[in-house]
């Protein structure tokens, strides 16, 4: 829920994209104006859309969803 005077909402929530081969997938998201905010090595990088908005590029397999 949002509270009032605050400047960030109490819940944030973001996509996790998940994909066979994490870099080759995090070059291609970047490539379209995304920027890559922090590579983790237990599998995901976590980047901003041209808009701002947070997400995650994992390394699980799409099929495993």
């Amino acid at each position: 829920p949002e509270r009032l005077g605050e400047d960030e909402p109490a819940v944030r929530a973001h996509l996790d994209w998940c994909a066979a081969d994490r870099d080759a997938e995090v070059e291609r998201h970047v490539a379209a104006g995304a920027t890559s905010i922090r590579r983790y090595d237990r599998g995901w990088t976590v980047l901003a859309g041209p808009s701002g908005f947070t997400y995650c590029v994992t390394a699980r397999p799409p099929e495993e969803d």
